[in-house]
């Protein structure tokens, strides 16, 4: 949220630089990410001044140049060369000094000017045009004066167009009465008041509306619990295509905001003054009567960004006799805006429920700054200020305007009663750690509109300001003390206990951490996407049930609709966004969580997702095609199962519709799945609009930290006695997995085995029909002796014998 710091002065006055302010307001929870200076004209005019034409006399070597004497206040007069032919001894002028730059009207570059001499005649200057400060696009003859102008006085601060200074606020939800300039200015006297400044607040200056006459719109409220607050101020004898007055208008352009007409930019300028937002409506589309009510099921509105939307059952509008005219607190109709036609308005001022107002947001697809304010729950006592400080926002423009009536209704709502709560002044000097003054905390709490109704010792009953939706409890009311007192303001303990938790042997996050330094060191990226994605992934999923998936109540939108039950559709996503920009390499991985639901409640787990596209690894001149395959896959997930000392063996795994059209499962020693590793299917590539083959791995992470954990590293000497390595081709039915081989040699124990490892797979000529052949690699050694033939060719008939039983292998 922008914060324009003269503004705030309106309510505050002080005298406090700008780091000051920045600093009090981060102490505050009110976090400045960014300072900077808003230029009411580019350039914002510095060194340019008033000045006054002292002397006058003609180039001696030019024709149309005038060589002037000018007075801006210095101890010397300026010696100035001007061409412009309207120039004359005694005006008052524009002055652009040396060293000043200008954005002349229409140029995209700056001017800088500069000592120079111009035909022999030195000119220490420029009496400026009103384009070239960028004023205007006039350019008739020099910028003249009045004649009370004051020499030396800037030009920014003679037109009333000075630059200020603007605060970007990083604001937390919890926040509704800082998202206003009043309520920062509220924070800041705070912040000041802690520290014994003297301040001079001053409220809003704006006409008494109490006293207006009613009747002039009729209101009906169907649902007073959406709406328990609506107020309609009508107002006539305006024109809606004037524009809104300058001072108006640069502060909107401060924050960020283009000025539309004086009626819009009015109630801009309440809302970001006052945090209360207003509609306004054409009177002729009221039609003296608004009916607060939830929408027709099918009801059509077309909306100011000229959309026409179905409204949902649940829907809040604002209606007159016969058709809805705007969505509730969210978004205006186009019918029923204001236009340049426009000669009376209904101003509305309201308070929606922030649930109802989210919900239709949400469903809808819109986010406004009005939104934005009734969804966090606005101040129902500033309703009323609001459309006074409209009102005199409006007279002060229009004089021929007037007010037709204010109506209101009131519905009788508890949550427009102050809150009172006991809090116990011992146990927040526990939670801070230490105790602060009570007249301390009586005037800080004073100073945030917190009443201390009476005082029991440490037991304090405090009455809470309605607009403080955020503070219900103790722990929040030792917040609010903390903020403004100061993090820095603790006292320091003399000594500090700190309790040490037993950790697992290897925890979590150090696995984390060696994970990720592998995969990167190996080429690989690492991604972070939400963990609320897309619910048209799985609506209908063909392998995930419905029911299964955590859906979000109230999403911010169509995209994030449901918690993610797996991490392979985020990574394919990501996939499919680098591919369309030309991406050709892509090896990622993401750590991340999946979510699921069932009849025992939700849960949760860690995944590390990788995903290969494309050239990997990177191209070289002795592989200038090399690309992802499936043996580059499954040796990154092995290698990182192996540098955690893991043991696995491999098995089939099930293709899985909508997740895996072909995969490997790796297994744990307790039976436990480590990892799948595979294709993705067409379901998924298409749902993620990926249109190149991917290889995709999903790690499940907490098995393999809980595999980790048993784990125990030991280290052996370097073998004293050679191996033995004989080298296989066995026969077996087309479609057994080699894993299923492996399984089968390992059937009979065999201590002497080191390893066995695939070198060739063959099908074809020679082979009995419906066979394959694969080419193993053993691997003896006895760690106490040597290996004698004998004992190898025994072991090799018992692999032999089980492998054929286990899966029908012969040797070759």
């Amino acid at each position: 949220m922008r914060i324009s710091l003269d503004w705030v002065s309106d309510y505050l006055p002080t005298n406090l630089s700008l780091t000051e302010v920045s600093e009090r307001l981060t102490a505050t929870g009110l976090e400045v990410e960014k300072a900077e200076v808003f230029d009411a004209v580019p350039g914002g005019l510095r060194h340019v001044v008033v000045g006054e034409v002292r002397s006058l006399r003609q180039h001696p070597n030019a024709d149309r140049l005038r060589v002037t004497q000018v007075d801006v206040g210095a101890p010397e007069w300026l010696n100035i060369v001007c061409g412009a032919a309207n120039v004359a001894q005694g005006q008052k002028v524009a002055v652009a000094m040396v060293g000043a730059e200008l954005h002349p009207w229409g140029s995209e570059s700056a001017l800088v000017i500069k000592k120079s001499a111009l035909r022999g005649e030195a000119s220490e200057g420029m009496i400026c045009a009103e384009d070239e400060l960028g004023l205007g696009s006039n350019h008739d003859g020099i910028m003249v004066l009045s004649a009370d102008a004051p020499v030396g006085q800037p030009m920014a601060e003679y037109l009333g167009l000075e630059s200020v200074n603007v605060l970007e606020i990083g604001l937390t939800p919890n926040r509704m009465d800082a998202m206003s300039h009043y309520g920062v200015a509220r924070d800041l006297r705070a912040s000041m008041l802690r520290d014994g400044l003297d301040i001079l607040w001053t409220e809003p200056t704006t006409v008494d509306l109490s006293a207006v006459k009613t009747g002039a719109t009729r209101l009906t409220l169907n649902d007073s619990h959406s709406c328990p607050q609506y107020g309609a101020l009508k107002i006539s004898g305006l024109l809606g295509g004037q524009a809104s007055a300058e001072p108006i208008q640069q502060r909107l352009r401060a924050l960020g905001l283009n000025p539309i007409n004086a009626l819009v930019d009015a109630s801009n300028y309440v809302m970001h003054a006052l945090g209360h937002p207003l509609h306004c409506f054409d009177a002729s589309a009221v039609q003296g009567e608004i009916t607060v009510r939830r929408a027709h099921a099918g009801e059509k509105l077309t909306t100011l960004d000229g959309v026409e939307r179905t409204l949902h059952a649940e829907d809040q509008v604002i209606a007159n006799g016969t058709a809805a005219m705007c969505l509730a607190g969210v978004f205006g109709g186009q019918q029923s805006g204001v236009s340049s036609s426009t000669t009376s308005v209904v101003v509305e001022s309201a308070w929606f429920d922030p649930v109802v107002t989210r919900a239709m947001a949400r469903r809808h697809g819109l986010h406004t700054d009005a939104s934005f304010r009734y969804e966090r729950g606005v101040d129902p006592a500033m309703g009323l200020p609001a459309l006074e400080l409209f009102w005199t926002l409006i007279e002060a423009q229009f004089p021929d305007a007037k007010i037709e009536g204010l109506d209101w209704i009131h519905a009788a709502d508890s949550r427009f009663q102050p809150t009172v709560i006991e809090v116990s002044m011992d146990r927040i000097a526990e939670l801070l750690g230490d105790r602060l003054p009570d007249e301390a905390c009586a005037t800080i709490l004073e100073s945030l509109d917190i009443e201390v109704v009476k005082q029991n010792g440490p037991l304090w009953t405090l009455s809470l300001p309605v607009y403080r939706w955020d503070v219900r409890r103790e722990a929040d009311v030792a917040e609010e003390l903390l903020r403004v007192w100061g993090f820095n303001n603790l006292a320091e303990p003399e000594g500090m206990r700190v309790r040490s938790q037993p950790e697992a042997r290897r925890n979590a996050e150090s696995l984390r951490r060696i994970a990720a330094d592998y995969l990167v060191a190996h080429g690989l990226n690492e991604v972070m996407n939400l963990s609320l994605t897309r619910l048209s992934w799985f609506s209908n999923h063909p392998s995930i049930p419905a029911a299964e998936v955590v859906q979000v109540l109230n999403p911010l939108s169509q995209d994030q609709g449901v918690m993610r039950p797996t991490l392979l559709y985020s990574g394919l996503e990501t996939i499919a966004y680098n591919l369309k920009r030309q991406e050709e390499r892509l090896a990622i991985f993401e750590f991340g969580r999946r979510y699921g639901q069932n009849s025992e409640g939700r849960n949760e787990a860690g995944e590390l997702g990788i995903w290969l596209c494309g050239t990997y690894p990177d191209a070289h001149y002795s592989r200038p095609n090399a690309s992802a395959n499936f043996g580059i896959l499954k040796g990154l997930v092995c290698g990182l199962l192996q540098r955690f000392g893991i043991s696995f063996t491999e098995r089939p795994g099930t293709d899985v519709a909508g997740l895996w059209a072909s995969r490997l499962d790796l297994v744990g020693l307790q039976g436990e799945t480590l990892a799948y590793l595979g294709w993705p299917d067409s379901h998924a590539l298409e749902a993620t609009d990926v249109d190149k083959p991917v290889l995709a791995s999903l790690i499940q992470w907490d098995a393999l930290v809980a595999a980790v954990q048993k784990v125990r590293t030991s280290y052996i000497e370097p073998p004293r006695f050679p191996k033995v390595v004989r080298d296989l081709a066995l026969v077996v039915p087309v479609g057994t997995a080699y894993g299923t081989l492996v399984d089968g040699l390992q059937s009979a124990p065999v201590k002497t085995l080191e390893s066995v490892e695939l070198f060739d797979v063959y099908q074809g000529k020679g082979l009995p029909e419906g066979s394959m052949s694969y080419g193993v690699r053993l691997t003896f050694r006895d760690t106490s002796k040597t290996l004698q033939d004998q004992q190898v060719e025994g072991t090799l008939k018992r692999m032999l014998e089980g492998a054929e039983k286990h899966c029908g292998a012969k040797l070759r």
